[in-house]
């Protein structure tokens, strides 16, 4: 179970390396972008950095070494930056978004996960993650205007 009290669910250990996966991949591209937009880009960030932070220490998790699909995208960033622009990236971004998404609804469908874990996602985690989708959207058709 991912308790407080016992050993962390490899549910929850995934969870965190997603969620600091997704963070690593916002600063990526933080880095890459212009000042247009990344406001909302360092706010996805920290809300992702703090998900992980949240997951942790509610249910002692840790982050295995591998990162997921995440890490993968994180990697992609830089390349899909240089090879097609910032747009390219936030349509990465997007991509892992809607991942991440799709983890926490095959969370919540897990009978043996922690009912307060699955309480946390239905009302936080998961709106949270859905509402980065749109923002990116917007920042991909403002960027495209210009």
């Amino acid at each position: 179970m991912g308790s407080r009290t016992g050993r962390t669910d490899p549910i929850v250990e995934t969870l965190i390396a997603e969620e600091l996966s997704a963070s690593e991949t916002y600063r990526q591209a933080l880095e890459l972008s212009d000042e247009r937009g990344r406001g909302d880009l360092r706010r996805l960030e920290n809300e992702h950095r703090q998900a992980a932070c949240v997951l942790r220490e509610r249910w002692r998790g840790r982050a295995p070494s591998a990162r997921g699909p995440w890490g993968d995208w994180s990697r992609a960033i830089g390349w899909a930056a240089r090879a097609g622009g910032g747009d390219a990236a936030i349509e990465a971004l997007m991509a892992c978004e809607e991942r991440g998404v799709e983890e926490y609804e095959r969370a919540l469908e897990c009978p043996r996960l922690d009912p307060e874990l699955k309480r946390l996602i239905s009302s936080t985690l998961l709106p949270q993650a859905r509402s980065h989708l749109p923002v990116l959207d917007r920042f991909l058709r403002t960027t495209r205007r210009l």
